[in-house]
Parts: structure tokens; sequence; C-alpha cells
């Protein structure tokens, strides 16, 4: 990104949060460096996979929606998928810009696996993007944005993924890949998107599912995408499909970088402050959701620009029985000391400078976590007992994160799970009465 860009974001940025925040981020981004290096698929794999054969090995629509597309972009998105290793795909665009320029395009592939619709009236994506989802005959259809690529292997390991998890007994109903960021010329990959396993309160947060999405047809005939959160009709149709998979388990995290986002002048990712509307949208969807989840809570946005906070109302417990423990850190020194733990015991986000907010944000973003330090938890009323045992034992020296552990251990016996909440924002309601189980 740019010097103009991160101007831009700064000032954005002070506006919303003020001057010692914007002082903090603009920091951590200077003090911020990657080393992350995309690796791409060799040819040797690729003639391997060629030759595979799955025993489960669904057609994939590809949708692809496009508004007055650049020729270059669209052709490049379209021999992204013509490479694919995975050969059973159909690729639908549905085009709604001013002419139908981009057919001639089409017409230079000799593969009847494209199709291509032009809409004789204006469209906007979710209403276009519905005409490619009604052509679909696959079993499970995929999102492709019309001037971004898929890494040639990018069908492959999302069917490699369905295969692996349907040995297990599980039949995928969504699968979801990491990502990077390209510039415009398809030469510079950076700002990877590392995705974590399914996380409902992560994805509560904001769309880290995002690219690339594949979802059974059936699931997505029946969700379709809204018009009304246009700029964000991608959140609204993960979060309303993400309502209808009954098992979360059939939600598939597949983690390899398949899908390269093209940023360029006009595009949401490599200037997110041109799109504001599309985060405003975000957090309708998002709310939208929260009251179809049954959810008495409200979305808010957080300090960074498409990224919410969802606040319970009287309190978290109420709403959701699941939630056992609210985990909030503790700060020494102005840096993160105790909090969230993972199942080993260390502590999430450890040493993170009080307004930091780490990759992609995630030590500032509400997420389920496996446990948290013992006395960095709200509890609900069932397990006050049991958590002022374990301060007590915690008080007489026995060892901190053992006791944190063990606390965990029982907590989930009992069918709830931790909620990492380090803003302290989830409830209206914090002192006092903690809900009732």
């Amino acid at each position: 990104m740019g010097f103009k860009d991160n101007v831009s974001k700064a000032k954005v940025y002070l506006g919303r949060n003020g001057l010692k925040k914007t002082v903090f981020a603009s920091m951590e981004r200077i003090n911020t460096h990657s080393d992350y290096v995309f690796t791409p698929v060799t040819e040797v794999e690729l003639s391997l996979q060629k030759t595979n054969k799955f025993d489960f090995a669904p057609l994939i629509s590809i949708l692809v929606p496009c508004f007055n597309t650049n020729k270059v972009f669209f052709c490049e998105m379209i021999d992204s998928v013509v490479s694919q290793s995975y050969g059973n795909w159909e690729l639908i665009i549905s085009d709604a810009s001013d002419t139908d320029e981009l057919k001639g395009e089409v017409d230079k592939y000799s593969d009847d696996r494209i199709r291509y619709y032009y809409s004789n009236e204006p469209l906007g994506i979710s209403d276009n993007t519905n005409v490619a989802l009604d052509k679909a005959n696959g079993e499970y259809i995929s999102l492709l944005d019309h001037d971004d690529v898929l890494t040639p292997d990018a069908l492959y390991e999302v069917v490699k993924a369905m295969n692996e998890n349907r040995q297990s007994g599980i039949y995928p109903a969504l699968v979801y890949t990491d990502e990077d960021k390209v510039n415009e010329t398809l030469e510079t990959f950076y700002e990877p998107n590392f995705k974590k396993k399914f996380n409902l309160d992560l994805i509560l947060t904001n769309n880290y599912i995002c690219h690339l999405l594949t979802v059974k047809t059936s699931i997505a005939r029946v969700v379709r995408f809204r018009s009304e959160y246009d700029g964000a009709q991608d959140y609204d149709f993960i979060l309303r499909s993400i309502i209808r998979i009954y098992n979360t388990k059939e939600i598939i995290h597949v983690p390899k970088v398949l899908y390269h986002w093209r940023c360029h002048e006009t595009s949401t990712a490599a200037n997110p402050e041109s799109k504001l509307y599309a985060y405003e949208a975000g957090k309708r969807a998002l709310q939208s959701a929260l009251w179809e989840m049954g959810y008495n809570a409200r979305a808010v946005d957080s300090d960074h620009v498409g990224f919410y906070n969802v606040i319970y109302s009287p309190d978290i417990f109420d709403a959701r029985s699941e939630v056992g423990a609210i985990v909030v850190p503790k700060f020494k020194g102005g840096k993160l000391k105790n909090g969230a733990m993972d199942k080993f015991g260390k502590t999430m986000y450890e040493g993170i400078l009080k307004y930091y907010s780490g990759y992609l944000h995630r030590a500032k973003l509400i997420q389920k976590v496996y446990c948290g330090d013992i006395d960095c938890l709200r509890v609900r009323d069932s397990l006050k007992k049991l958590h002022e045992e374990y301060l007590e034992r915690l008080k007489e020296g026995e060892d901190r994160t053992r006791l944190s552990l063990e606390f965990a251990e029982k907590v989930h016996k009992k069918g709830f799970i931790f909620v990492y909440d380090p803003e302290n924002v989830t409830c209206d309601n914090k002192e006092g009465d903690h809900g009732q189980s």
C-alpha cells in the first residue's frame, strides 16, 4: 500500500479513535515487517494432481459476477480457472456491464465449461451473482471476483479436503481457504491471511472466511445474495449460510493460500476507505444475522474499519447458553501479561503492547478460545463456586497455568466454551449479575 493510502487510513483512524490510539496504530504498522513469500505449486505436483482420481469428485460451479471489468484482469481470471489441476468445474459468468464486450474475450476460449450470460438490465452485485447461481449445475458453488485469480491447485485442494473429511464421516457443507493480496500485474504477493479453523465468535467480528469460499449449492440457493447488503454481500451470505449448517464440523478450513486478491486503484483490497459503505453494510449484515440467531445483541464498530464488536444485552450468558466464561486480558507494564490460553497453556498474544492489535487485529477481536487464565475470567452463575475455589488455590500458591487448564477441562466437560473479550465489551452489565444457568 502506498504512502497516499497510508495517510488516508491514518486520517480515518484518527477521526474514529483519537490521537493516542492513532499514534500507536501507526507505530505498530511501521514496526511490523513481513517476510512472506508466496510459493506456487510446482509443475510436477500439478501433473500428479491431474492424474489423481478422487472417490468424491463433485462438479463445482464457479460464479463470477462482472461489471465493466478490465479485459486484462478478466482474461487472467479465466486463465486461472482453465489452469486448474482439478477438472470437474464450470465457470459461470454473469455480466451486468454497460456493453457485452466481455463476450468477445470469452469466445476466445474453446472450453464448453465456460458459460457467459449478459444482462440486458443493470444489476447490482448480489442480483448479478444470483443470476449465476441460478445457472449452476454443480453440487457446490465457489465464489470468484472478476479481477482476482486462483492458484492452479485451488479446486484440487478444496476437493482433497472434502474427501479427507468424508473418510472421517464428515460431509463438508462449506470450505474456505487462506488467501493473500497481489499487485495489479500479479507479480508481488503480500499480506497473507492465514485463517483460523471455524470460529463463530471470530466470524461475528469480521468476514475472516472471505476467499476462496465453496458452499453446497443446496444451501446457497436457500440463502441467496441480498441486494440490500451490496458491498458486504459475501459476509451476509456467509453468516446466513453458517446459520443453516447444523453441524459446524462440516465447515472446513484448508490452511493453504489458494486465492490471490488483486489490488488496484479502485479495489477495496487496495484502499478500504474508498468503500466505507461496504463496512456499514457489513455491520447491518451482522446485525441481521444476530437477530436471526436469536441473540439479544447489537453490532457496533470497533476501532478498526470493517471489524465489529458484539454487545449482548443484558449479558452474553443470558443470550448464549453455551458460553461458560469470558476471558478479559490483564496488562503489566503496558504489555499483555495474562489472558486467553491455548490447550498447551501458552498465553495468546502475550507481550503485545496494550494499544497494539496484532496480526489481522486478532489481539483485539472477540473470539472463541480454548480457555483463559484463572484470574482473567468472568463466569456464569453456575460456575462461580467452582471458579472461586480455583482462585483460592491460586492465592495459596498453586501453579497458575495448571490451575487454568484444570478449570478449563471441568468447564468443557459441562458443555461450556470460553470467549475472549479483549475490550471487555460483550456484556452491557459487567458487574454483579453474570447471567443465570
